[in-house]
């Protein structure tokens, strides 16, 4: 008896262009018809391809098994970059801080992130993939609820530089 080739992943390509339906496409090379999933619980499809819509931002892993359980499972991870449209500096652990969802070495060689106040001043940067991000402060001063803008340059493991700038909330209570 000789187990068949283990399927790998021929093509996975994330589109983040409409920030409110992320899609992940994933294409599978192998032999046989296959199930995917996001959780390693819900599986969906019975094909080579799936499409998963509104994907939340972050760090996600890619989950695929064969329907007929001949060929051994397999994972990718991949990253989903979304941005915050809010965040609550208030030190209960939740909403704290502002960052772009989803960014990681294993995927992005650079980030270079300023966020501006509305007089265009800029009041924080994020260069560190280790830093939970803007902690709403400005040399040491807790900055007032409004909305702020940012300005990022990310450049992935390609090369490929991703520009994107737009606004959130601080709010305050």
């Amino acid at each position: 008896v000789l187990n068949p080739d283990e399927p790998t992943f021929s093509n996975i390509t994330v589109n983040t262009e409409d920030e409110t339906n992320n899609i992940v496409n994933v294409e599978i090379s192998g032999n046989s018809t296959y199930e995917f999933s996001l959780d390693n619980i819900n599986f969906y499809s019975n094909s080579t391809y799936y499409t998963f819509t509104k994907v939340a931002p972050g760090l996600k892993t890619i989950y695929v098994r064969d329907v007929n359980s001949c060929e051994s499972p397999i994972q990718q991870k991949v990253s989903v970059l979304g941005v915050k449209e809010f965040f609550t500096p208030n030190n209960d652990g939740k909403n704290d801080y502002w960052n772009i969802n989803g960014l990681d070495a294993q995927f992005y060689k650079s980030i270079n992130i300023k966020i501006f106040d509305r007089f265009g001043r800029v009041v924080g940067s994020i260069t560190d993939f280790n830093t939970p991000g803007w902690d709403g402060t400005f040399n040491g001063k807790m900055q007032i609820s409004n909305s702020y803008w940012f300005k990022v340059e990310i450049i992935d493991i390609d090369d490929n530089i991703i520009n994107k700038t737009g606004h959130f909330s601080l709010i305050r209570k």
